[in-house]
């Protein structure tokens, strides 16, 4: 349980670090369900999330309790299920564990961006132009989520390694970890 709020603190600390893109009345921010999905899995990670967004709609009008839901999806599951599956992937491979760490990073944070273009568009796309909106949206994401998803990968890869390195015993608990943790950092 400790780990779990631990992992939920840091979740929402990292995605309260919204980039406005004013051109798209939007916000682009790191996410942290990479980190979290590989941290205590990719379950107790989207609860996690939807705490952190929670908390954030609640107090800091970041997000908002109407588009709740759209968040949880794109941040907690689609954030945390990509990266878990990515790492497992990625460790059956035998890609050595910073690399799959940072793969992981990254595809949470550029996958969860990808949802929210397709969300944005089935809101706001007029009279059949869905596919237009949608590259539309992702393009004007793309200035600012670009280097956030490769530093919330660098960040994950390093904060993974870390704990691996230092507290081992922590990673253990993780469901379907057993046996993936060893081999190259």
């Amino acid at each position: 349980m400790t780990m779990v709020a631990m992992v939920g603190a840091a979740v929402f600390v990292i995605s309260c670090m919204p980039v406005p893109i004013p051109w798209l009345g939007s916000c682009s921010h790191p996410c942290g369900t990479g980190l979290a999905a590989l941290l205590i899995g990719p379950g107790p990670a989207v609860v996690v999330a939807s705490v952190a967004l929670l908390l954030q709609a609640l107090f800091l009008a970041h997000g908002g309790l109407t588009t709740l839901g759209a968040n949880v999806v794109a941040m907690g599951v689609v954030g945390a299920y990509s990266a878990y599956g990515v790492f497992r992937v990625l460790r059956t491979a035998r890609v050595p564990i910073f690399a799959a760490a940072l793969a992981a990073g990254i595809v949470a944070n550029w996958a969860t961006y990808a949802t929210t273009s397709l969300q944005l568009s089935a809101a706001l796309h007029a009279d059949g132009a869905f596919w237009a909106m949608t590259a539309a949206v992702m393009l004007a994401f793309v200035p600012t989520q670009l280097p956030l998803g490769i530093a919330e990968g660098v960040l994950t890869a390093f904060a993974y390694r870390f704990i691996l390195a230092r507290r081992p015993e922590l990673l253990g608990t993780s469901p379907g970890w057993r046996g993936l943790e060893g081999g190259v950092a």
